[in-house]
């Protein structure tokens, strides 16, 4: 009733209503990423008639080019994340970051004096550039999603760069502790039994109706066949019988690849990343042995799993909706080609003009990338 009697005198007097004061403050939005962050096919060869072009956000840059900021824009009224100054002018800096996330294999989309990246691990982070006082240019990076421990190394990396210190200097941080040696040897590793119910657990998960129930089992595949993180003739065994496709692991891992490859949400890309890992960790674990041949040649099914896979494989780096899961993808087509003579058939001209152009990329954009599609070309001519 008060409210009421007021708005009433407020209108009998002929007085504006009063509004509302707005907070100075800036609104934090949170964005969702379901496109990808590199959306375009390489390109710079015949294939380019067949090949759309990279899309060229905010028409400023194209995502193929590098970071040159000649002019950072202005600093804005409200407070800045932790911002840095740096002595030096908007382009040497940006060139410093561009070649350090070159280095460093992260993927990154330029917008004006804006950067956005993405690690291998899916942690999301920005990069502006301000103006500063005498020319001097102000640095903010800010975390978007993922990891809070892994940001604060990116954020390290990113302004040791912008100071001129290195495109990867050493970081300052502490690193997890090692477990020692005592502990190491009084470990015992899953049996192949124990090993078996984990597959046949994930056979399970992976026929789930739910995206995020196949990506954990996917993930948790992943880690146990990587070497680095688990006991190494565990993981070694681990691939042996994902390769040989025990309780068919590797049919229903190599569909659900085929299934996500087309799709454009960040859990399908999540999950093509978690696909290529385990092929990749466990081929190159048998590798090693010669383990990787007999499987690909003798095992059931194995010539036709070379086959789905080299056309994924070249498929993934031709569509390149993530370098990261290209990098794997190319991984993935080197063992290929090194193990299975059915595997040097396939590739034809334009699957290599796919990997000549994946290198002319990597050159600019991702050293990693770069280095995979050396390492395949360097197959390629050995056959």
């Amino acid at each position: 009733m008060k409210s009421n009697k007021n708005d009433n005198d407020l209108n009998n007097s002929g007085e504006e209503p009063r509004r509302e004061m707005q907070p100075a403050f800036r609104s934090a939005t949170t964005v969702s990423h379901a496109q990808p962050m590199f959306t375009g096919s390489f390109t710079g060869s015949h294939l380019d008639s067949k090949l759309p072009l990279a899309v060229n956000v905010g028409g400023e840059q194209n995502k193929a080019t590098k970071w040159f900021v000649d002019q950072a824009k202005p600093k804005p009224i409200y407070p800045l994340e932790k911002p840095v100054e740096i002595q030096e002018g908007a382009r040497n800096v940006s060139a410093r970051i561009c070649d350090s996330l070159r280095l460093r294999s992260i993927e990154a989309e330029f917008n004006g004096s804006q950067a956005i990246c993405k690690t291998n691990d899916f942690l999301t982070y920005s990069i502006d550039l301000y103006n500063g006082k005498d020319g001097h240019t102000i640095v903010e990076v800010m975390r978007h999603k993922g990891c809070g421990l892994a940001f604060r190394r990116e954020r390290e990396a990113v302004l040791n760069a912008a100071k001129g210190n290195g495109g990867m200097a050493p970081s300052k941080l502490p690193f997890i502790m090692s477990i020692p040696d005592d502990l190491l040897q009084c470990y015992e590793p899953p049996t192949e039994q124990e090993h078996e119910d984990t597959l046949s657990r994930a056979a399970d998960m992976l026929h789930s109706s739910q995206r995020q129930v196949q990506l954990f089992a996917l993930q948790n595949l992943s880690s146990i066949t990587t070497a680095d993180k688990l006991n190494p003739q565990s993981a070694k065994l681990m691939s042996k019988l994902i390769m040989r496709s025990s309780f068919d692991i590797r049919d229903i891992v190599l569909s659900l690849l085929d299934a996500c490859i087309r799709e454009t949400d960040e859990t399908s890309e999540q999950i093509v990343n978690s696909c290529l890992t385990i092929f990749s960790n466990s081929m190159s674990l048998l590798c090693d042995e010669k383990n990787l041949l007999t499987v690909l040649l003798n095992e059931q099914g194995g010539r036709q799993f070379t086959e789905l896979m080299v056309q994924k494989s070249i498929k993934i780096v031709k569509d390149c909706k993530s370098t990261h899961n290209a990098c794997l993808a190319l991984q993935c087509l080197c063992l290929l080609l090194k193990n299975s003579i059915s595997a040097r058939g396939i590739v034809d001209d334009e699957a290599r003009m796919v990997v000549v152009n994946a290198e002319r990329f990597g050159k600019q954009r991702h050293f990693k990338l770069e280095k995979e599609a050396q390492s395949t070309l360097a197959a390629l001519r050995c056959q």
